[in-house]
């Protein structure tokens, strides 16, 4: 990133120039002239180009404000708003400057995670040029960033992630937090599913109950590891966080307890099945042939018919030699709501199958964002 002052000398990239246009323009020079005898894609080309597109951004601006002060000079009339109008511009053009940086930064991270070529790397952009929303191209980069470090490396895959993500983000709205990008990206890779199905699932649990997107996005990546390895589906994971959050559980604890449980259940379902009243293998021949989820919902049913009270149930669960009382606090909600349980993770399966939900709340805010735009007439989403 370039230090700009009024010093003799810069740093582009890290690298000391004079500040002086005949010194940034041999320093280009000196660049291009390096980039033949390298490998594109590797660090140190890159590394040069984002040096180049630093010098050539400084370059740039300086042809535009030579080009455009004269017209700027003739519609100022007062000796005191000239002095102001100088300011406004040379800060408008270290703006300008600061966003080529910042751009030419994002485009060199794309290419670093996606291995993309420069060729390739052109297609990418034509494709998020053409993208319809109201996104920004600095965002898009960074979408476009994280669908490399999660193993996207063709430009099909990589478009197809960031319209997905960036679709998703818009439609579930509210605070999903800094790291959205990043969550949806590995619950993706986790669950094997698209973004749009799994944004699509996680807005029909919210707008069926008080669940909440946030709730539920951080909920489905603390169980991820474990719900593969005990081969529980994304939309049945979605409807545990979703009978959880609706029953007043904190997604930490919820989140800690539910993995403990499905660990203990998978190493040791036998002692489940005998706790809760099942025949010798009964439990386990029913996990083998209708899977883990179908199990755990028969083995909360089974244990809140056979006990004669919350006193007993809280017995029962500690019997399982579970830690804490949370993780209890947690099967108990659970056993107290299996119907709950049923009617999220329906909804959830449905929901997960399509894209509806989601593609409608997003039109939606493109109308909305629309209608707004000619009001002020300045908004364009089209």
């Amino acid at each position: 990133m370039a230090n700009h002052s009024a010093n003799a000398s810069i740093f582009i990239n890290g690298v000391e120039v004079n500040n002086t246009l005949g010194s940034i323009e041999g320093h280009a020079k000196k660049l291009r002239n390096e980039l033949r005898l390298l490998t594109r894609g590797t660090e140190e080309y890159n590394q040069k180009v984002k040096g180049l597109r630093e010098a050539n951004g400084m370059l740039a601006q300086h042809r535009k404000m030579v080009g455009g002060l004269g017209d700027v000079w003739k519609t100022v009339k007062a000796t005191a708003l000239a002095y102001v109008g100088a300011g406004a511009v040379i800060n408008g053009f270290r703006q300008i400057i600061q966003k080529n940086v910042e751009l030419s930064d994002a485009q060199t991270a794309v290419m670093r995670t996606t291995k993309l070529n420069g060729e390739q790397f052109d297609d990418l952009q034509k494709r998020l040029d053409g993208m319809n929303t109201r996104t920004g191209r600095l965002e898009l980069l960074k979408y476009a960033e994280e669908a490399g470090k999660q193993g996207k490396e063709s430009v099909d895959e990589v478009a197809k992630f960031v319209s997905d993500v960036d679709k998703a983000i818009i439609a579930l709205g509210g605070d999903l937090g800094e790291t959205v990008v990043e969550d949806l990206g590995k619950l993706t890779n986790i669950y094997k599913t698209g973004a749009l199905n799994i944004g699509n699932a996680i807005k029909v649990i919210s707008d069926s109950s008080i669940a909440s997107a946030p709730y539920q996005v951080d909920f489905m990546k603390r169980l991820g590891g474990v719900a593969i390895a005990a081969g529980i589906s994304a939309d049945e994971i979605l409807g545990y966080g979703g009978a959880l959050e609706n029953v007043g559980q904190s997604q930490e604890v919820a989140g800690t307890a539910m993995s403990q449980v499905f660990m203990k259940l998978t190493a040791d379902t036998e002692k489940f099945g005998q706790i809760a009243g099942f025949a010798n293998g009964e439990l386990t021949k029913l996990i083998g042939e209708q899977g883990t989820n179908a199990g755990f919902i028969a083995f909360l049913d089974k244990l809140k018919a056979g006990s004669t009270g919350t006193t007993d149930l809280i017995q029962k669960l500690d019997e399982l030699g579970l830690d804490g009382t949370r993780t209890a606090g947690v099967l108990l909600s659970l056993a107290n709501n299996t119907e709950l349980v049923k009617t999220q993770q329906g909804l959830a399966a449905k929901a997960i199958g399509n894209t509806d939900n989601i593609m409608q709340s997003f039109n939606a805010s493109k109308t909305i964002l629309r209608q707004t735009g000619k009001s002020f007439g300045k908004i364009s989403v089209d």
